[in-house]
């Protein structure tokens, strides 16, 4: 028995956007990305003299959407902590930091960490004293693929006053943090060099740096399990 699976769209006229056929095993990892939206799942069982089974083996609802909602607002600043939400089924984060300036030339990415364990990072003391806004999006790595997940909507702004925290907490190093406003802004946007520009894209935001790593959102994998 072999499986035969399709992924299709839902209201409207139904339209087939991906398949896979001859499957072996008991589940899949899509390696095509899907755009925000729902979709139907089937699964059709198949045997070596091409018969089907006259239903589908199984049929699930897909909902694709921002991954993990709003994240959660940095820490309190006097720890230079930025955290955000965890994402499920995320094997780790990448952490965008860009400098505004004014105290030197802004600077796309002056820090990044692109392999951010657990859900917190604390900032090099090395940052210049200015202001910042920092961009996150969820990884997984799985089956030698790797799945991002799109970058935060809006991003966290902050200002650096201080680079040596002093005794008083409320005097160390202050991370002012605000939301930015409701029209999305893109790394590498606004009044920064855009050779590390980010672009949308059916409203998933894909990075078109030096190592252009176009990579689909990422699939839950419970979701993919039960397939």
């Amino acid at each position: 028995m072999v499986y035969d699976l399709t992924v299709r769209t839902t209201g409207g006229i139904p339209t087939t956007i991906y398949s896979r056929t001859g499957l072996t095993g008991t589940s899949h990892l899509l390696t095509t990305p899907l755009n925000t939206g729902s979709y139907i799942v089937a699964i059709v069982g198949r045997s070596t003299t091409g018969l089907t089974t006259p239903e589908p083996l199984a049929e699930v609802n897909l909902v694709i959407g921002f991954p993990g909602g709003q994240y959660q607002a940095p820490t309190y600043p006097e720890n230079r902590t930025l955290a955000w939400g965890a994402v499920a089924g995320a094997t780790h984060y990448d952490l965008q930091v860009d400098y505004l300036g004014p105290n030197q030339a802004a600077e796309n990415s002056i820090y990044r960490n692109s392999a951010a364990m657990g859900t917190s990072q604390v900032l090099p003391n090395s940052l210049p004293l200015g202001n910042y806004r920092a961009w996150i999006r969820s990884v997984r790595v799985e089956g030698g693929y790797t799945f991002y997940g799109t970058w935060t909507l809006s991003p966290l702004r902050f200002s650096i006053t201080s680079l040596t925290p002093e005794s008083d907490a409320t005097e160390s190093l202050d991370l002012q943090l605000a939301l930015d406003d409701l029209s999305p802004e893109l790394p590498g946007s606004s009044d920064l060099p855009v050779e590390d520009a980010f672009v949308s894209d059916d409203a998933t935001y894909e990075a078109i740096s030096t190592d252009a790593d176009h990579s689909p959102i990422m699939i839950d994998d419970t979701i993919l399990a039960s397939l």
